[in-house]
């Protein structure tokens, strides 16, 4: 069984792939039970992550219920930006927390109608692009006053 970091073809070994000791991938299968460091993870600290984690699916869930018409037009990126967005305006420094929170839900909101608006796609689809490159007119400034003002 050759383990990925560990089978070794050098000049001096003829080129061949050595295998691993076989305590380095047991240790290696062992590691999904330590933490970054390499320790264990402590049992009270387990118990915080999950309530983290409870705390932060319960946002989550609140923000579904909250924002359904939103909601259910936002990726799974999406969702995390904007209940993300959400905690970053209420520890932010605005005079109030719920004026920076209602800025960041009208801006969703705002986004969500510019998104649904007829043209939208064309809109993207042009952006970037010259008017030589759309097959377009151009005009120069005497041609755009005569065209205004007759």
């Amino acid at each position: 069984m050759l383990w990925y970091g560990q089978a070794i073809g050098d000049a001096r070994s003829g080129g061949e792939l050595m295998e691993a000791p076989a305590a380095t991938w047991k240790e290696a299968a062992s590691s999904s039970q330590r933490s970054r460091t390499g320790r264990p993870p402590r049992a009270r600290h387990k118990k915080a992550a999950q309530e983290t984690a409870q705390f932060f699916n319960a946002a989550f869930e609140q923000a579904e219920k909250t924002f359904p018409d939103l909601w259910e037009h936002l990726t799974e990126h999406g969702r995390h930006a904007l209940v993300r967005e959400l905690v970053d305006a209420f520890f932010s420094h605005e005079p109030e927390p719920p004026v920076a929170i209602q800025e960041v839900i009208d801006a969703w909101y705002r986004t969500l109608t510019l998104r649904r608006s007829p043209g939208y796609d064309d809109a993207v689809a042009r952006r970037g692009k010259t008017p030589e490159e759309l097959g377009e007119r151009t005009y120069t400034l005497d041609e755009l006053r005569d065209r205004l003002s007759g």
